[in-house]
């Protein structure tokens, strides 16, 4: 089999991968990450999960690399790693009540051969309704858990779920940052099984 390359540098998406019992090796993609004007939240996603794989692919032609990007929408609002403690409350105090998606893409690349990118990619979607919080919770949470390197300031697999009050999504691994029914079936397309 290829090897396998996760072309980010998320703690989270490596246990993830670790978590199929995958052996692979990380290399962080480095790509400016930033939306093109007129770009939907989903189309984002799912460019910036291709350019981070494919920027590692190229320079490890024998491999298949992983690459994948969290975009959350709040109301045509894109929420990013926030970075510091005021970004993260100012991202929360946003979602408050308020309906946010999460656009989780994943891309498989292969350039094998020297040939033309071979190129695997999805979007998982996921709903969910956040509570109404008050600026406390929010200030108690970000002392907590410190979100700052989180999409949208909240972990949801940590104590982030406080803050839903519902979640709609076809693969909840995909709220951590890996959807990780996406990457099994990308996966087997390229002959790679996970069993």
């Amino acid at each position: 089999m290829q090897p396998l390359i996760l072309a980010s540098g998320s703690t989270y998406r490596a246990k993830q991968l670790e978590s199929l019992g995958l052996k692979f090796s990380i290399v962080k993609s480095n790509i400016e990450e930033c939306r093109l004007f007129g770009e939907s939240p989903k189309s984002m996603a799912l460019r910036l999960a291709k350019q981070k794989a494919l920027a590692i692919a190229n320079k490890n032609l024998d491999a298949l690399v992983i690459g994948a990007d969290q975009v959350v929408d709040v109301d045509g609002l894109i929420l990013r790693k926030p970075g510091n403690y005021d970004h993260a409350v100012a991202q929360l105090k946003k979602q408050s009540g308020q309906n946010i998606i999460l656009n989780t893409a994943c891309a498989i690349v292969s350039c094998s051969n020297n040939k033309t990118p071979v190129i695997q990619a999805e979007v998982t979607v996921a709903k969910v309704l956040f509570k109404v919080i008050t600026e406390a919770q929010i200030h108690r949470y970000v002392t907590k858990d410190q979100p700052f390197n989180c999409a949208g300031s909240f972990k949801i697999e940590s104590l982030g779920i406080a803050f839903c009050e519902f979640i709609k999504c076809e693969d909840h691994t995909s709220l951590v940052g890996l959807p990780l029914i996406s990457v099994i079936r990308m996966l087997k397309q390229f002959n790679y099984e996970v069993l």
